[in-house]
C-alpha cells in the first residue's frame, strides 16, 4: 500500500514508517491495521482504545502527540471532541478517487456521522417516572446516554442538532426533581462547557456526574472529574479491560465495575473488580432508588 504525505505525491509506506519515531509508528500502523478502520479511512477510535491495544506503555498523551504528528505529515487526521480519525489515502489507494453514492462503506461512514435522536415518546419517559417517584415517595434514578456521549463536542449541523438535544435535556432535568439522573461521559473535559447556564457552584442536586474509566490510559479523567462541582461524582469501570492498579478515589463517591458480554466480550479477571472494592460506596446524597435506563 502507498500512503500521501499531504501534498498529493505518493510515497511509500515503508519510507515514511521509517521518518516516524517509534510511538508515531506504532500508531500509524494501528491505525492501517485496527479492527475499527475501513476501506474509506475515515472510522471513530477513541484514544484510550488506541493507547490499551497498542500496549507497550503507550499513553492517552502519547497517542495524542502521535496523532498530532500524523497530522503535520499529512498521514491521519484526528478529532479528539468526535473521536473519528480521518486516513485520507486509505480510500485514494483501496477504492480510487471515486465512490458509488450507494457503496455500503460510504453509507456507513454517513450513518456514524449522523446525529439520530429519539421523538417524543422517549422524552415523556421520565415524566412519568418523576409523577411514580413523587407519588411513591421514593426517588429514582435514571441512567442517562447509555447509547450516547451527553457531553460529545460536534461541529456544522451535527454539532448544533446536539446543542438543541442538550437544552432538551437540561430543562427536562430541571423538571423532574424526583429523579436523579446519572450523566455519564469519556469526556468530562467538555463538561464544564456544555451543561446548561443557569447551573451553578455544585449544579443541581439532581444530577450526577460521572466518567468511563476502562483502562490505565483513562485514569486522568477522574482528575478532571474532580475538579468539576457536582453533589456525586461517580466512576464507570465498566468495561473494566486490565487492572488498575492504585487509583486515587478522593472526591469520587461511587464506583461501578462490570465486564462486556456477548460473543465478542474482552475477559475481565475477578480480581481486578475485587481490588476496586475497599473505595466503592456512594455519599449520603439520597436513600437508595431504583435505576432506570
Amino acid at each position: 500500500m502507498r500512503v500521501g504525505d499531504g501534498s498529493g505525491t505518493c510515497l511509500p509506506t515503508g519510507g515514511l514508517m521509517r521518518a516516524m519515531t517509534r510511538d508515531v509508528r506504532a500508531v500509524a500502523t494501528y491505525l492501517m491495521t485496527c479492527g475499527s478502520s475501513n476501506m474509506i479511512g475515515l472510522y471513530y477510535i477513541p484514544l484510550t482504545l488506541i493507547a490499551y491495544e497498542i500496549g507497550s506503555g503507550m499513553t492517552i498523551e502519547g497517542a495524542s502527540k502521535a496523532l498530532q504528528s500524523l497530522a503535520e505529515l499529512g498521514f491521519a487526521f484526528y478529532d479528539e471532541a468526535s473521536e473519528l480519525v480521518f486516513v485520507p489515502h486509505m480510500a485514494r489507494e483501496q477504492i480510487g478517487e471515486t465512490l458509488r453514492a450507494g457503496d455500503r462503506q460510504r453509507l456507513g461512514v454517513l450513518a456514524l456521522l449522523k446525529v439520530r435522536s429519539f421523538g417524543a415518546k422517549h422524552w415523556n419517559k421520565p415524566l412519568r417516572w418523576n409523577r411514580a417517584a413523587r407519588a411513591a415517595g421514593k426517588r429514582a434514578r435514571v441512567f442517562c446516554g447509555s447509547m450516547c456521549d451527553v457531553f460529545e463536542h460536534r461541529t456544522g449541523p451535527a454539532g448544533k442538532v446536539l446543542e438543541e438535544q442538550r437544552e432538551r435535556l437540561w430543562e427536562l432535568i430541571a423538571s423532574t426533581e424526583d429523579l436523579d439522573w446519572l450523566l455519564l461521559t469519556k469526556r468530562p473535559q467538555n463538561i464544564g462547557t456544555r451543561v446548561a447556564v443557569p447551573w451553578s457552584g455544585a449544579g443541581p442536586a439532581n444530577v450526577w456526574l460521572g466518567c468511563t474509566v476502562e483502562v490505565r490510559a483513562a485514569l486522568p479523567r477522574i482528575d478532571v472529574l474532580r475538579r468539576i462541582p457536582a453533589c456525586v461524582r461517580f466512576v464507570s469501570c465498566e468495561p473494566l479491560l486490565e487492572d488498575l492498579g492504585a487509583v486515587d478515589l478522593t472526591g469520587i463517591h461511587l464506583v461501578i465495575v462490570g465486564g462486556e458480554s456477548g460473543p465478542k466480550a474482552r475477559p475481565m479477571d475477578q480480581a481486578w473488580a475485587n481490588s476496586r472494592r475497599p473505595a466503592v460506596g456512594v455519599a449520603a446524597v439520597h436513600p437508595p432508588a431504583p435505576l432506570a435506563r
